[in-house]
């Protein structure tokens, strides 16, 4: 036997009993499992006709939000929604579309009742904010004597940021009040091969304290109003991130968002107030969309462990 590979040796194959059936139950047994198998395929083949129809039913339903032509016709269909998410939204899939829809409607004011959109300004990011890259990580970099913690793109997730795991780098001593995060910061992804996941972002709350960034993440800061929970919600939803995928193409077929580029998006900002109100929002509706996958994932392991029992259940002799 190999270090990494296990063999085994024609002999030992040749030498290896197999109890062989009389002809006719031969022939039994494999009747019996042709005949289950092509059961399992016309199954398969159901099960995806009904989640293609599924699938078009949520499109459908989320479709005729967007579609709406005024404020009654909106809350009509929002209603009719609400009244079937339980047996409409029984898949992740499905759920995360509705997560999508909900993003998309709380940056287009559509979610609760505000102020009028002629009180809403067109900025770029560069207008209310300062946009700053990170430190490049070279071998200088590694820690000696005066090493901080420093964020990498795998710590930045979509919405949340997660300090499991954390590198240091070594610092000069006038570095660290240059490129420290304070809470309320707002960490971009600079470039990802994954169209669906480039220019993810998540808001730095000073998790850890005397933190720095690496230079595959952008640092974006306020400068006035408190609009970092608003941006970042526009950033993560379908509108800014089809933005930023328009921004971020290569003739390489990579992608890659610059400062230049973060700093020249343009964001519909709400009042102050009217932020606060759409966040709020958003935010209870995706706690209710977290709570409808749970639901999900919990029912998916009781199936499991009544398949599983049934299974042992006719084995048994």
């Amino acid at each position: 036997m190999a270090a990494s590979q296990v063999n085994i040796s024609q002999a030992k194959l040749k030498a290896a009993p197999i109890p062989v059936p009389p002809m006719s139950e031969q022939h039994r047994i494999v009747a019996k499992v042709d005949e289950l198998m092509a059961l399992c395929d016309r199954l398969e083949a159901r099960q995806q006709d009904a989640e293609a129809t599924h699938a078009r039913l949520v499109q459908a339903l989320l479709d005729s939000l967007t579609q709406a032509r005024d404020a009654d016709e909106f809350h009509a269909c929002w209603q009719r929604l609400a009244e079937q998410f339980d047996t409409v939204f029984t898949t992740d899939g499905s759920v995360d579309s509705l997560k999508q829809m909900v993003m998309q409607l709380g940056v287009e004011g559509r979610l609760c009742a505000g102020g009028p959109r002629s009180a809403w300004q067109l900025k770029t990011i560069n207008e209310f904010c300062t946009v700053q890259g990170g430190i490049q990580k070279t071998p200088l970099r590694a820690p000696v004597r005066h090493h901080f913690p420093y964020l990498r793109v795998a710590n930045v997730q979509r919405g949340r940021i997660d300090v499991a795991q954390m590198e240091r780098y070594e610092l000069a001593p006038d570095e660290l009040e240059r490129w420290r995060l304070n809470a309320g910061d707002l960490l971009i992804v600079e470039g990802n091969g994954s169209e669906a996941e480039i220019g993810r972002c998540a808001i730095w709350q000073g998790e850890v304290d005397n933190c720095v960034y690496q230079n595959h993440l952008m640092r974006v800061r306020p400068t006035g109003d408190d609009a970092v929970e608003y941006l970042a919600l526009y950033l993560n939803s379908p509108v800014g991130t089809a933005h930023m995928r328009r921004l971020a193409i290569t003739t390489s077929g990579l992608f890659n968002l610059s400062v230049g580029k973060i700093r020249s998006i343009p964001v519909e900002l709400p009042p102050p107030a009217e932020q606060h109100r759409i966040v709020a929002k958003v935010t209870e509706l995706l706690a209710l969309c977290d709570q409808l996958k749970a639901r999900i994932t919990a029912a998916r392991a009781k199936h499991a462990q009544l398949a599983e029992a049934l299974v042992h259940t006719a084995v048994q002799p």
